[in-house]
């Protein structure tokens, strides 16, 4: 249970520094590296004498300089992509739990790749997968007659924005926006921005 249930770790000024097993975040707890900041609800970890939370979030008690390190990008994966467009379909707006039985979420390349279009963070975008079909190889210029745009221009996520979707999908903890404020005031958070109309 330990290895498969995760912990945000934030740096002593709640900047998120990574993802790590609870038990690596409860062992930052025990040697009194870290403090708990959230755990998970009714999770508690029993050794023969004591009971220690189970941690979703671990919060150093001293400062790491290592921000830099954190705007390395996010390897492109299909999770890291639906994380940093928060599981919802770029075209039409409906998230995963909006889906029907038989629909997903896919990945789609914004110039396709039959046209030359790379995988990279830039030219990808989650789309469900009626949308996907609808905008099959065509750009999306030509199909601005059915009003067929992006509700947001894609970003290149780095290892800190990864992070911070990961603690906002997971709803790890309700003090999260305060969190992604502080961090967006400090200057290393780059928001996407949604497209005007």
């Amino acid at each position: 249970m330990l290895e498969n249930t995760r912990c945000v770790v934030l740096n002593a000024t709640y900047e998120p520094l990574s993802v790590v097993s609870a038990r690596r975040g409860l062992r930052l707890i025990i040697e009194g590296r870290a403090v708990l900041e959230e755990q998970y609800p009714n999770g508690w970890v029993r050794s023969p004498t004591k009971k220690f939370p189970l941690p979703t979030q671990v919060r150093l008690k001293k400062y790491i300089e290592t921000i830099p390190a954190l705007r390395v990008p996010a390897q492109l994966t299909q999770r890291n992509l639906f994380l940093r467009d928060r599981y919802t379909c770029q075209y039409c707006g409906r998230q995963r739990k909006d889906l029907d039985e038989k629909e997903y979420l896919t990945r789609d390349h914004i110039i396709p790749a039959a046209r030359g279009g790379k995988d990279s963070w830039t030219n990808v975008v989650t789309a469900c997968k009626k949308c996907n079909n609808i905008k099959a190889d065509y750009l999306l210029s030509e199909l601005e007659d059915i009003y067929y745009t992006l509700a947001a221009d894609p970003i290149t996520a780095d290892t800190a924005d990864w992070i911070l979707e990961h603690m906002v999908s997971k709803n790890f903890n309700p003090r999260a926006p305060m969190i992604l404020e502080i961090w967006s005031k400090s200057g290393n958070l780059r928001l996407r921005k949604k497209k005007k109309k």
